[in-house]
């Protein structure tokens, strides 16, 4: 939950919101925080020196994948979560839920 939270105010800065926001479902809120603790857990184990730069390139294509303009719109999208702990909680627990399903099926591939 600390580390969800801490994710969020690094991709959440003061200032970043434009007029207009985009809504998410609970489930697009869970895959697009999935993803983006999926980047910054390759970026954090990366050899590489330039870490801004990839994390960059990630939100970018992050973006892309769903549908925003830019950074700043994926981001604005994402602050309702910081005013919000039950929906921060929900979306919490579908993240689990979906890594646990995510472990299971790596596992049987491996079988």
């Amino acid at each position: 939950m600390i580390r969800l939270a801490f994710l969020i105010s690094l991709t959440c800065p003061a200032g970043s919101c434009g007029a207009h926001e985009r809504k998410l479902s609970k489930e697009e809120y869970r895959d697009i925080i999935l993803d983006l603790q999926v980047a910054e857990t390759i970026i954090l184990n990366s050899v590489l020196t330039n870490k801004d730069s990839l994390r960059f390139v990630y939100q970018q294509r992050i973006c892309e994948i769903y549908g925003f303009k830019d950074i700043a719109s994926l981001k604005q999208s994402l602050q309702p979560l910081e005013a919000d702990p039950e929906l921060m909680l929900e979306i919490t627990k579908e993240m689990t839920k979906r890594l646990d399903q995510l472990e299971d099926s790596s596992n049987l591939s491996f079988e």
